[in-house]
């Protein structure tokens, strides 16, 4: 990981660009926590981590990354598209928003990778790629933002080869937080309250009403849409609750870990990750869909 995350503490300009962008968006959203250059860049860092964490889990459950083609769709600033590279990944991927694309660029340049990356300016809804193209197509945090959900996993499906994956993360809208915001929000909360909610708590809700589709796709949505175009889907965020709550050495956070080896102590430790599962109550999932058939008359 940190041999990842090197280029980056290196890099001044990268730096600047990154947490320019950074605090600029954190100003229009009028969170002033991570206004500082500082804290701007110590939360990419921690949410770059966690991409990296995301790209290990696909090689963990499905192969090593090294060799194969991938799309990140909204790649963002690169973070998952430059750690399957860094793997040996022949690596694709775009984004609607300009300047995170250019750092994402930069980011490709400064590692090294650019003849192993693409990346442009793209829509989701109408990837221009032919069919089974892609032996895994991630897109992670994208569509608690896309107008049409079910054209933008139709148009993932496609370009997955046969026996390929589709790996995606999502907010979960059952979960009481506002995953942009970082706030608590009531689960399914009518957008138009939600925006004096969010005014309320002293936020510009501009992002929230454009940007944000709320409530955010439920887990059971997606499933069926990938399940409709062919897939086979796995939740990783529930098998990995369910580990967890069995064998708490697996987990990082000692406070998290404590207390789960008390439950285990008392012998409710199963009895409470099913009823999270159950409930389907975690603030994001992790989907591995693999495409089993090819749908003869279209993606639906």
């Amino acid at each position: 990981m940190n041999n990842e995350l090197e280029v980056l503490f290196k890099n001044e300009n990268l730096k600047n660009q990154i947490s320019e962008h950074l605090i600029n968006h954190w100003k229009y959203l009028n969170i002033r926590k991570y206004c500082e250059k500082d804290d701007a860049i110590k939360f990419f860092i921690d949410n770059e981590k966690t991409k990296i964490d995301f790209v290990d889990s696909i090689e963990k459950e499905l192969f090593p990354l090294g060799g194969k083609t991938i799309l990140d769709v909204g790649c963002g600033k690169g973070g998952v598209l430059i750690s399957c590279a860094l793997r040996g990944a022949k690596a694709v991927g775009f984004d609607i928003d300009e300047e995170e694309v250019k750092i994402a660029k930069l980011r490709a340049k400064a590692y090294g990778i650019e003849h192993n990356v693409s990346i442009f300016i793209g829509n989701a809804e109408n990837m221009p790629f032919s069919d089974n193209s892609f032996n895994v197509v991630i897109a992670t945090s994208v569509f608690e933002h896309v107008k049409n959900l079910k054209k933008v996993i139709k148009e993932m499906v496609r370009v997955t080869k046969l026996g390929g994956f589709c790996c995606t993360t999502t907010p979960n809208p059952l979960f009481p937080r506002e995953a942009h915001y970082k706030v608590f929000y009531i689960p399914y909360l009518p957008k138009k309250i939600g925006k004096i909610y969010l005014i309320i708590r002293g936020v510009h809700s501009d992002f929230f009403m454009k940007n944000v589709m709320y409530p955010y796709p439920s887990v059971s949505k997606i499933e069926k849409i990938f399940r409709k175009n062919g897939m086979d889907v796995q939740n990783i965020t529930e098998k990995n609750i369910l580990k967890k709550f069995t064998d708490p050495n697996s987990i990082r956070d000692k406070r998290i870990k404590a207390i789960i080896r008390c439950l285990k102590k008392i012998r409710v430790n199963k009895f409470i990750a099913n009823l999270i599962v159950y409930f389907h109550f975690y603030p994001s999932v992790h989907l591995v869909a693999k495409k089993i058939k090819q749908i003869k008359d279209g993606y639906v």
